[in-house]
């Protein structure tokens, strides 16, 4: 947690409007930190805890297939929380505020920082890159390329939109790659985007893991506060998860248990490779765009084979990965 300290200690007030990313692909992003903004998030805990009252009143009458107690007790706990959260609707809006600021400067911070942040490139083989267990990526659509190369990959509440589903808002999701299980899966039209997992500024971000987070308290509730700093405990527990009711069970189901779901988002600079499909037309073009967008990405497709090397390397890197 070294660097999230050192990150935190050097980050200050930062001047939004001169910091602002400016318009992503066709959208434009917005201040999170906007008191429009902050009423959103009060209006929608309070939707969210008469929706838990709800639920936990048809469980204990009946109302469902089959009474439930515990499931009963469940949403009134949760209803209970958010209930203490917001009795003081002033207090609990300056709160909000001041969080999504440290979000926001968070973010803007280390975006700015990540450009001149040195990663760790993939291995090279033969021709084929060497995928290690439990790389990060994510899949996105080619047309969403040239945005998230301005902007990062960021979550929708960047751009003043909630996320659709209730798993993690204000996260951006990613997914750890099992190569036992075929690793990621290449099609036409879609990226794969790698990212870093080792520079200070990965390991800040990475361990804000809203998932990973859930799962600790639930299993190890005395090593919390060891592994997250208050702040972000503050922020989890005040916004991220009063407005995820989904998210907090995420880490139970094997099917998902590999999602990452980071707040914020993860600056483009840490992008460091692209998996892309062999069959997609103009590929030539396609490969030397996204080095153009990358420039710190190794491009390869679904066999692993090399594509495009990273425009961006050292001299010494190109000997490691050679």
């Amino acid at each position: 947690m070294e660097e999230f300290e050192n990150l935190m200690n050097n980050i200050g007030e930062i001047n939004l409007n001169g910091q602002n990313l400016g318009d992503v692909g066709s959208k434009t992003l917005m201040h999170i930190s906007d008191d429009e903004y902050v009423d959103v998030v009060y209006d929608i805990c309070k939707c969210f805890r008469d929706l838990d009252e709800t639920n936990a009143k048809n469980y204990r009458e009946g109302v469902s297939r089959e009474i439930d107690l515990d499931k009963a007790k469940f949403f009134q706990d949760r209803a209970d929380k958010i209930s203490k959260l917001i009795q003081d609707e002033k207090m609990y809006k300056e709160k909000v505020k001041r969080l999504l600021t440290f979000l926001e400067n968070l973010y803007l911070s280390s975006n700015k920082k990540s450009i001149d942040e040195e990663i760790t490139p993939f291995p090279v083989e033969n021709g084929k890159v060497q995928i290690p267990d439990e790389s990060v990526t994510h899949a996105t659509s080619l047309s969403q390329m040239a945005g998230i190369s301005k902007g990062g990959l960021l979550a929708s509440e960047w751009f003043g939109e909630l996320e659709s589903e209730n798993e993690g808002r204000f996260c951006c999701f990613l997914s750890k790659v099992s190569q036992i299980s075929g690793g990621a899966r290449s099609r036409r039209g879609i990226a794969n985007l790698y990212f870093d997992t080792n520079s200070p500024i990965s390991r800040l971000l990475f361990s804000m893991d809203f998932f990973a987070y859930e799962k600790v308290k639930a299993n190890n509730p005395d090593y919390v506060e060891k592994m997250f700093l208050p702040e972000v405990i503050d922020l989890f527990e005040t916004i991220i998860e009063p407005l995820s009711p989904g998210g907090i069970n995420m880490y139970k189901f094997s099917r998902t248990n590999s999602w990452v779901a980071i707040p914020g988002g993860i600056p483009s600079q840490l992008v460091k490779g692209i998996m892309l499909s062999s069959k997609e037309e103009k590929l030539d073009e396609l490969v030397e765009n996204c080095s153009l967008f990358f420039p710190k990405a190794v491009i390869f497709d679904e066999t692993y084979t090399v594509l495009g090397m990273p425009k961006l390397i050292s001299e010494s890197d190109d000997k490691k990965i050679r």
